[in-house]
Formats: structure tokens, C-alpha cells, sequence
């Protein structure tokens, strides 16, 4: 049995509670196991004691409100603290011993980020502090509480407080939703002129639609698959270009900014590493590029009424 240290807010630790769930970004849980022991904290102390009750699992359904978490394992909440009775770190030693046993300026990254599994003799001295503390139901209140909260967050957005400049493109909404109209409508204009049977907003199941798949011809299976992404969070396109590629062995596609390439990388080499070798990553300028010479290509084949073999400067299997 290992124990593990995770922190979050007080709103996700509600809906944690409500839901039995606790969740992470990354593939960082892969290794727990029913019967360990998760001690989560937020900005006022040590909150509460939970056993997991089941290995990571994969859900794309949204609960939390700042992002989609799909690595998720069940919990079960042992003891919960109310926030008046909460642990702060500095007591007891505790943020010390942390600090001495995984480094002053590392041991939250590698236990609350990393989950990494806390040390047991530490963990053993959290978790008797915790049961000596008050019990606290947060159920009965706890809708209005996440009501209250969700509001609360929902202002601070408003006014740009709890917002990162990394998870978000440069461009005001409007603006940034015609991006991606234009680009998918010439994503699929692009495959129009390559031959290509082309749909936008194709249905893959319960993931949703894919922005563009080009097709052989209307009954066949998709060739490539098309998912264009402005922002920073890359996960539920790369799940659907995965599913096109595991399902169709389409080519997967993903079509995002420069400045987004190594984040969509790092997913791409880390949860979706199957697809690694297969999928590209294209810069939406590059989308606009090729449009304008294949617009230009099209236009002087009419004139000239030549029709030839078209390739696609995507890639050779296209064709």
C-alpha cells in the first residue's frame, strides 16, 4: 500500500468528494492501486483522508472546471475535515520533513504534480493528526457549496485572475472561433481538390465529432483525420485523432500554433505515444499556405482545362 500527497482547490475537492473521483492530467496514476491512500490538501490545510477503490481509468466527461482531467481512479472518502479544522503544512513539522526528505524547492512538484509516493513514515504521522481531528459531513451542504464556489470561479475568469496566459491563444473570441472555421473549411476544401471525399464534423462515437476526415469515396473509412486546436490542451483532439487511428488507421492530424507545438508534443510522445510515428502536427500557417497554392494550382488547371494526376503535399499516401 502506498500513500500519496495531491493538492487542489476547494472547489475540485468538493466535486472530488461528490463524485468519488480523483483525477490528474497525465498518465501520472498508472501505478496506483485499490487499498492506497490519498491525502489531498488545498490553500487552507490538509483536508482529508481517501482510499482509492480502483485502478486509472480513462473518462473524457467533464466534471471540474478549469480542465477535463481523463486519468481518473476511484476514492473513498475515510476522513474529511472541516475547513476550520484543517492541517496547515506548517504544523507539526510537516512541510519540513517534506522539504528535508524531497528537496526544499521540489517536494511539492514531486508529490502533488509528479505523485510521486509519500514517504510512509510521514504519511503514517499525517494520517494519525488527521484521525485525532473532528469529523466533518460535507454532504449535506455540500451542492450549495459548489454552487457558491463554482460562481466565485466563474467572476475570477471573468476578470482574468485565474487565467493562464499559456492555455490561451492571442486572439479575442470571435476572432479566434472564425480561425477555425476558416481552417477546417479549407482543410476540407484542400481535400475537395485532392480527390477526396470530405466531411466536416464527422460523428467517432462517444468522443464527439472530428473536425474534417478526408475519405476515398462516400462508404469507405476515413484516410486522414483532421482535429484543429487553437488552445493549449491537446487531449480530447489527440483522443479522437487516436480513436480515428486505431479504429479506421486514419492518419492523424492536428493543427495548432507554433507556439503550442512542444506542449502537443509532449502529449503526443506521452499518453498517445502509439500514434507517435503516424500523426502530424501541422502550423496552421501552414494549412493557409498550401489553401493558396492549391487555390492557385486549381484555378490555372480550369484555364489551361488540363485535368492530371493531383498529389497531396501532405503526404504520398494520399494519392
Amino acid at each position: 500500500m502506498n500513500y500519496y500527497f495531491a493538492k487542489c482547490s476547494e472547489l475540485n475537492l468538493l466535486l472530488c468528494i461528490k463524485t468519488g473521483l480523483w483525477k490528474h492530467q497525465t498518465n501520472t496514476m498508472k501505478k496506483w492501486k485499490p487499498k492506497d491512500i490519498l491525502i489531498l490538501y488545498t490553500e487552507t490545510g490538509i483536508a482529508g483522508l481517501f482510499e482509492v477503490t480502483s485502478k486509472q481509468f480513462v473518462d473524457l466527461t467533464r466534471i471540474w472546471t478549469d480542465k477535463i482531467y481523463p486519468y481518473r481512479v476511484n476514492i473513498n472518502p475515510l476522513k474529511i475535515l472541516s475547513p476550520e479544522n484543517r492541517i496547515s503544512l506548517t504544523e507539526h513539522n510537516i512541510k519540513t520533513e517534506m522539504a528535508e526528505k524531497y528537496g526544499k524547492m521540489t517536494w511539492g512538484l514531486k508529490l502533488s504534480r509528479h505523485l510521486k509516493p509519500l514517504d510512509s513514515q510521514i504519511a503514517k504521522r499525517i494520517e494519525k493528526i488527521i484521525q485525532e481531528k473532528p469529523h466533518y459531513d460535507p454532504y449535506s451542504s455540500i451542492e450549495g457549496d459548489i454552487k457558491t464556489l463554482s460562481e466565485t470561479t466563474s467572476i475570477q475568469l471573468q476578470k482574468g485572475t485565474k487565467i493562464l496566459k499559456k492555455d490561451i491563444v492571442d486572439l479575442p473570441p470571435k476572432q479566434k472561433q472564425s480561425l477555425y472555421i476558416s481552417l477546417r473549411d479549407r482543410i476540407e476544401k484542400i481535400g475537395k481538390w485532392e480527390g477526396k471525399y470530405t466531411e466536416t464534423e464527422y460523428t467517432i462515437g462517444n468522443l464527439g465529432k472530428i473536425d474534417v476526415v478526408w475519405k476515398k469515396n462516400k462508404n469507405s473509412n476515413p484516410l486522414y483525420a483532421f482535429e484543429v486546436r487553437l488552445k493549449g490542451n491537446f487531449y480530447k483532439a489527440l483522443a479522437k485523432l487516436k480513436h480515428a487511428f486505431d479504429l479506421w488507421n486514419s492518419i492523424p492530424v492536428l493543427v495548432t500554433t507554433e507556439q503550442y507545438f512542444t506542449q502537443a508534443e509532449e502529449q503526443l510522445s506521452d499518453s498517445f505515444h502509439e500514434m507517435k510515428n503516424y500523426a502530424k502536427i501541422i502550423n496552421y500557417e501552414k494549412i493557409r499556405e498550401l489553401y493558396s497554392i492549391e487555390k492557385k494550382r486549381n484555378q490555372l488547371k480550369e484555364e489551361l482545362e488540363l485535368d492530371y494526376l493531383s498529389f497531396c503535399p501532405l503526404c504520398s499516401l494520399c494519392w
